[in-house]
């Protein structure tokens, strides 16, 4: 949270895409898909494993949000990456997988029964 600033959590969440979107523009595609280091993942899968995150975080939510003691389910990131193909598709593409799995808003405050 420190590093939030004063800035909104929500609102960082939120403008997240487009701040990818730019950073990787102009970028050459050479760099996208090339690792960092030895048993590092490249920006390709960094982002890869940003949008799977985002998936497995919003499920967890929702789980807390519509059960009394939800079990949470754990993943293995480095497998995920393997059989997942995240050497695979385009900075874009995966970029924009985060973002249509933001778009749906979870209110800050659910309706109670």
């Amino acid at each position: 949270m420190r590093l939030l600033g004063v800035r909104d959590p929500y609102l960082v969440l939120e403008e997240l895409p487009a701040a990818l979107f730019k950073l990787t523009e102009g970028v050459p595609a050479s760099a996208h898909t090339t690792p960092e280091g030895q048993g590092k993942w490249s920006m390709l899968g960094v982002l890869h494993h940003l949008a799977d995150n985002e998936l497995v975080y919003g499920y967890r939510v929702r789980l807390m949000l519509t059960h009394d003691q939800p079990s949470m389910p754990r993943y293995d990131r480095e497998r995920w990456a393997e059989r997942l193909g995240y050497d695979g598709g385009t900075t874009d593409d995966v970029i924009r997988e985060l973002s249509v799995l933001r778009i749906r808003k979870i209110q800050k405050s659910p309706p109670q029964n």
